[in-house]
C-alpha cells in the first residue's frame, strides 16, 4: 500500500489558489477538462479542487490555469507569497507558544533572555554586576 502523501505549506496554497482559479472562471470540472483536453479527468480536477488525494502537479497546474484563463506566472507568485505569509506565522505562534513555555517553567529565564545587558553578566561567570 503506498503511503500517504504529505502536503506543504505550499501545496495548501496551491490548492487555494488553483480553486479560486476554477471558481473565477465559472467553469465545472468537466468543461475544464474538455479545454485540457483530456490530459486532466474531470474527476482529477475535482479532486484539485477540493483537496483530496495528491497535491497539484506542475503540468496539471500550467493546464488548469490556461483552460480556466489564469496566468500561471501570477498564479504562482500568489501561491508563493501566501506560502510565506503562512510560515511567517506560524513562525510567530511557534515563538508565542515558546515564550509562554518559558513563563510558565521559569519566569526569570524570560528576563535573561530579554536583558540587553547579559553578556555583561555572563563575561564574569559569578553574577556580580561589572558597573
Amino acid at each position: 500500500m503506498a503511503e500517504k502523501i504529505k502536503w506543504t505549506t505550499l501545496d495548501y496554497a496551491a490548492k487555494e489558489a488553483i480553486a479560486k482559479v476554477m471558481d473565477d472562471s465559472g467553469l465545472a470540472y468537466r468543461p475544464i477538462a474538455d479545454r485540457i483536453g483530456g490530459f486532466v479527468s474531470h474527476v482529477r480536477i475535482g479532486d484539485i479542487h477540493n483537496g483530496v488525494k495528491s497535491p497539484i502537479r506542475l503540468s496539471e497546474f500550467i493546464a488548469i490555469c490556461d483552460a480556466c484563463g489564469a496566468d500561471p506566472v501570477q498564479t504562482l507568485r500568489e501561491i508563493i507569497a501566501e506560502a510565506r505569509r503562512i510560515e511567517t506565522e506560524r513562525e510567530r505562534e511557534r515563538r508565542v507558544e515558546e515564550t509562554k513555555r518559558i513563563l510558565a517553567d521559569n519566569p526569570m529565564e524570560l528576563a535573561a533572555y530579554t536583558d540587553p545587558d547579559k553578556e555583561k553578566y555572563i563575561e564574569y561567570g559569578n553574577g556580580d554586576d561589572p558597573a
